[in-house]
């Protein structure tokens, strides 16, 4: 049998001792390795197999954690027993349609759900994305259970339509445009996505056919690389707000220009007028470009000169 206490862990210069270990059944008479230093001798016992006890901290932390994950369990018992009678009621709903003659899809409804949702979650620690990922999940289930065979052939798939930014999650585009999809029937949900690198998330765009999508600060600029297409006068301004999936090509355009040059030829004319610029992104070389077209002077005001 080894000595217990030879196993030794060397570095450095070692010296040479013989091993005197009272813990060895054998009396070991080998020749072993030590550190040079005495106080550095780190030795490996091979029988001390049994970890320490943990401390008090260590003890409580762990009695903390199994009693939250049993409230977790419990939670998820009771949050599967509610799907599953929300599914029932769809079910309920899904035959009442089918005896009607009605199609599943409901986009104002499910619009509604939505807004409801986001109201009843303010002030809670779910973040709002994630909400709205588990309920869209929750809402597609429902309407499958909904479904015929005929019905699922009947009902298209909603248009998927996006507001690309980073930040973006105060944009009202979404409210918008679901109020107005809702109010004329169009099949099509709208969803503000955050988004850091632009290249990536144009080719989520066409991955996941997304119809189209608008574009918001910081990427006004930078996405006109990733296109196929960009229209003439969103290339002159040297900004895009606005994609345009055709057939698996995104064809980008620039509305911001025309949207305020509208507004403004409102109230005044612009020919011959001097105009302030406040800022120099992608909005502002848009409204910029289409005041200098209308026979207006710029002068823009920004923080630095980029």
């Amino acid at each position: 049998m080894p000595c217990i206490s030879c196993s030794l862990r060397v570095s450095g210069r070692p010296r040479w001792r013989k091993c005197r270990s009272i813990n060895s059944p054998t009396g070991c008479r080998r020749f072993t390795a030590s550190w040079s230093r005495p106080d550095e001798v780190s030795v490996m016992s091979l029988a001390k197999n049994t970890p320490d006890p943990p401390s008090a901290p260590e003890a409580a932390g762990a009695a903390e954690i199994a009693s939250q994950r049993e409230r977790i369990d419990r939670l998820d018992a009771e949050i599967l027993e509610r799907l599953n009678e929300r599914i029932a009621a769809a079910v309920r709903i899904g035959a009442i349609k089918k005896a009607l003659g009605l199609k599943v899809l409901d986009t104002g409804r499910e619009v509604s759900v939505y807004r409801h949702l986001l109201n009843l979650n303010r002030g809670g620690l779910l973040p709002s994305r994630f909400l709205l990922r588990i309920y869209a999940d929750l809402i597609a289930a429902s309407r499958d259970v909904q479904r015929t065979p005929q019905q699922i052939a009947a009902d298209a798939a909603p248009a998927r339509f996006a507001v690309l930014g980073y930040p973006v999650g105060h944009s009202l585009s979404p409210v918008m445009h679901n109020a107005a999809f809702a109010a004329t029937g169009f099949a099509g949900l709208y969803a503000a996505i955050p988004v850091r690198e632009i290249r990536a998330a144009v080719a989520g765009l066409k991955a996941l056919d997304f119809r189209g999508a608008s574009i918001t600060i910081p990427h006004k600029q930078a996405v006109m690389e990733c296109l196929d297409e960009v229209e003439k006068e969103a290339r002159r301004i040297g900004a895009v707000n606005t994609l345009l999936n055709r057939e698996g090509r995104l064809a980008g355009w620039n509305t911001d220009g025309a949207g305020a040059m509208e507004a403004l030829k409102e109230k005044t004319p612009l020919a011959g007028r001097q105009a302030a610029v406040l800022g120099a992104g992608g909005a502002a070389r848009a409204v910029a470009f289409g005041i200098r077209e209308e026979g207006g002077t710029v002068t823009i005001f920004n923080r630095g000169r980029q």
